[in-house]
């Protein structure tokens, strides 16, 4: 397996949040169909409730984990069906909003933090990265000869 560290963290969650529910007296091979179905109820129910994309996070992770345990034989084969859920449509950024946020500030007038939020959102925007990928970049990741 080639999974980021981030990855197997998000497996690990989704089989923990599953276990704290499902195992106080039961099996590994108790897992059904059934089990699954209540638990998505569960999930729901919750107080506060989880969103429809929170518990279809946690049902695709523990799909993964269930489905290697059915391929190596230690529960029976199923089908987890995932929950359809509304996609929530973020407004995006008017064309006046980008301006005002990619004006270059007054140097001489503003401060450090100023400067740093300005040319990361300038890079944001450029390049359409996630913050993850821009925290994880070395300087020698740079070319600052080509300028490309």
């Amino acid at each position: 397996l080639n999974n980021s560290p981030k990855s197997i963290n998000y497996y690990i969650n989704c089989y923990e949040y599953f276990i704290k529910y499902f195992m106080e007296g039961n099996l590994c091979n108790q897992i059904n169909e059934r089990v699954i179905i209540e638990y998505i109820n569960f999930l729901y129910e919750k107080d506060p409730p989880l969103s429809g994309e929170t518990v279809k996070s946690y049902l695709v992770g523990l799909r993964a984990i269930i489905y290697y345990w059915q391929k190596e034989g230690y529960i029976q084969s199923f089908t987890i069906k995932i929950p359809k859920t509304d996609t929530t449509i973020k407004e995006p950024y008017s064309d006046e909003d980008i301006k005002r946020l990619i004006k270059e500030p007054r140097f001489s007038k503003c401060s450090f933090a100023e400067v740093r939020d300005w040319a990361m959102t300038c890079f944001f925007l450029a390049t359409g990265c996630r913050l993850s990928t821009a925290t994880n970049i070395l300087i020698g990741d740079v070319d600052f000869i080509q300028k490309d």
